[in-house]
């Protein structure tokens, strides 16, 4: 792929610097003119993992269309640099929090595609990720590790819909928690003024408490002021976040456990949704909802916080024995406990059985050997535990409703079929 600086406005001069074309094939000077080459603008920030890794999905479909020129900019504003340039391009692409961001999309009347710009149904088509998801993956992840009361942090009124989801799932599960700020009326006006608002929530959230934040710039936030308070992580307050990589996580200490997005199988749905509509095609799916792909644990969420000795001993010797065939008989036999009192205590403390437990522990490593290696499934299978490829298949049919290979292949979005999604949302 090669970078090409352009004017290409007659109407508006860009800076030059900030304005730039990539083309999906090593280009010479005059195939960059040739009618056949789409013109797409992307008006998205280059500043986290997840919009990076938007971006490499969309740069991976180009890549794959080989005819499309994509327009962004590093540093300008999303909205701003639409507006300026949404006339002279074939499609548009935008992620924006942004107010302003939903009127621009309503008004461009070309192809054009949102991204995660919230739960609401549009009028132009849109690829978003499934809040109730997010919570549920961050709180049973936090249950899992023994926390019993919990948390809510965000920053400003559009990340509200996932903190209303998260009020939701807490009623149903009839556990404590906390959501904070407790309004928008007062936001920070300096860092400063940020930093101690951290502090300010740190001390009054009970611990240990598990906390689940909007994104990972807040996290870091958070870890500063428990930090400044002496507050350890994970043993009082556990963190967990939203991302799609491992270096925000680690600008954090301790690094901060996140809910991968998988962003690059968005990018690339909404690359693909926006070239249907340049092409004619009908859409599949006007909106797409996107599940999380599971939760990359890191130091902020370690540990076994659980009041019972007998329970955490059990989930030690389950995680520790992962890759035997380990059963509930053979966790009683490390526990010296009637198998009706270890189950009650599990269900009351961790919110599952203990053969659900057992599983739940396998799946998590089949999830990451699907990831991260190019075992085979009946390797990644036997490894886990299971007894054949079949069985695999089927706990991953029952749990996440899609093979282990679809799983891989969405994972890491080589080709149109790891498209997953649909306007489907899990209820909570």
């Amino acid at each position: 792929m090669m970078a090409v600086c352009h004017d290409w406005y007659s109407h508006k001069t860009l800076v030059a610097s900030t304005t730039c074309w990539h083309n999906a094939h090593m280009p010479t000077p005059d195939s960059i003119t040739l009618p056949s080459r789409k013109r797409i603008a992307v008006g998205m920030r280059m500043d986290s993992d997840l919009n990076r890794s938007l971006m490499e999905g969309i740069v991976s479909f180009a890549r794959e269309r080989g005819n499309w020129s994509l327009a962004f900019s590093y540093w300008a504003n999303p909205v701003e640099f639409l507006d300026d340039i949404w006339q002279n391009v074939d499609g548009v692409l935008l992620s924006s929090a942004e107010k302003q961001a939903h009127a621009l999309l309503d008004r461009i009347d070309k192809p054009r595609v949102g991204i995660l710009m919230g739960p609401d149904r549009y009028t132009f088509p849109s690829v978003t990720d499934d809040d109730a998801h997010i919570i549920q993956s961050g709180v049973d992840h936090l249950r899992r590790v023994g926390f019993q009361q919990f948390a809510y942090i965000d920053q400003v009124w559009n990340q509200r819909p996932r903190r209303n989801v998260f009020i939701r799932y807490m009623k149903k599960l009839g556990l404590p928690y906390t959501v904070l700020p407790e309004d928008y009326d007062h936001p920070p006006t300096s860092w400063d003024d940020l930093i101690s608002k951290f502090v300010q929530w740190a001390k009054v959230l009970p611990k240990p408490v598990g906390v689940i934040v909007h994104h990972m710039e807040l996290a870091h936030h958070l870890t500063e002021a428990c930090h400044m308070l002496n507050i350890h992580i994970p043993e009082q307050i556990g963190i967990i976040g939203h991302a799609c990589g491992d270096f925000q996580c680690h600008l954090a200490w301790p690094p901060v456990s996140y809910l991968d997005a998988g962003g690059e199988r968005m990018g690339y749905a909404a690359a693909q949704m926006l070239e249907d509509q340049i092409i004619g095609r009908k859409l599949k799916h006007h909106r797409m909802v996107f599940e999380t792909l599971g939760v990359v644990q890191r130091q902020s969420t370690n540990l076994l916080c659980v009041e019972d000795d007998d329970v955490a001993a059990a989930l030690r010797y389950i995680r520790e024995n992962v890759e035997e065939s380990v059963t509930v008989r053979d966790v009683l036999r490390v526990v010296p406990r009637s198998r009706r009192s270890l189950e009650y205590a599990f269900e009351k403390l961790i919110g599952r059985s203990i053969h659900q437990e057992i599983i739940d522990s396998r799946l998590e490593l089949a999830k990451q050997l699907l990831r991260d290696t190019d075992l085979k499934t009946i390797d990644i299978a036997l490894r886990c535990g299971f007894n054949s490829a079949g069985r695999l298949s089927a706990i991953f049919m029952k749990h996440l409703t899609q093979t282990p290979s679809a799983y891989r292949r969405a994972y890491r979005n080589r080709s149109e079929s790891s498209l997953s999604g649909s306007d489907y949302r899990p209820e909570v």
